[in-house]
């Protein structure tokens, strides 16, 4: 084989790689074992019920150890996230579970691979103050839809569902795309009153259930069109 050729070849599978989806986050051996995950979740959490919405995600979760509990035995599942603590999720989901908390701020390296990995802006200049305010939905959406970049998007469907979302047209313009990104493939979902509620806070919970989605299409809603 010529090395024309090998090189050739190596472009095709760089180029399927860097089109790839990222993993999903349970394997197919890995679901057998979640009802184990969830039992465990309940005996070990005392805020954390046998019929929890959110008991799936969480227990995955905490399987892989991407969240933990607190020592006084519970997980505060209705505790808003911060920022940095929404990026450490998303950056730990990604395989990166290696990750140490620097020295000077601990989320300062979660934020700068979350730079690495193109999910922030290297060039917006943020404060500590700023990464330990609570995390928005439409700032979260911003960073899921960065993580499924390479799914493909219909651009005519992502716009069908903007006349769905009550209170779309009061979001921030640099948002928009992100949430209906995100919100066309099932990964985060609006209230019962139709709304989005863009500024609204995100629990650990709803943080769960938003990574498992991301990383995991058959775990995402069904969005019916309106």
């Amino acid at each position: 084989m010529t090395k024309k050729n090998i090189m050739a070849i190596m472009m095709i599978v760089l180029t399927i790689l860097s089109n790839s989806t990222y993993l999903n986050i349970v394997t197919a051996e890995e679901y057998k074992d979640i009802d184990t995950l969830k039992v465990e979740a309940v005996q070990k959490f005392s805020d954390i019920k046998a019929d929890s919405w959110f008991l799936k995600n969480v227990a995955v979760l905490i399987g892989k150890k991407i969240v933990n509990g607190y020592d006084d035995g519970t997980f505060k599942p209705g505790e808003q996230v911060t920022k940095a603590q929404f990026i450490k999720m998303v950056v730990t989901s990604l395989g990166n579970i290696d990750l140490m908390p620097a020295e000077d701020y601990w989320a300062r390296t979660y934020i700068q691979k979350a730079q690495d990995l193109e999910l922030l802006n290297k060039t917006d200049e943020k404060t500590r103050e700023n990464y330990e305010s609570l995390m928005s939905r439409e700032d979260m959406a911003v960073i899921i839809s960065k993580v499924i970049v390479n799914e493909g998007f219909d651009e005519n469907l992502e716009k069908s569902y903007a006349s769905d979302i009550k209170d779309y047209e009061s979001m921030d313009s640099d948002h928009k795309g992100y949430v209906l990104k995100a919100y066309s493939k099932g990964i985060i979902t609006g209230y019962e009153d139709g709304e989005f509620k863009p500024k609204n806070g995100l629990t650990r919970a709803e943080a769960a259930t938003v990574i498992v989605r991301m990383l995991d299409q058959d775990a995402r809603a069904v969005i019916l069109k309106k």
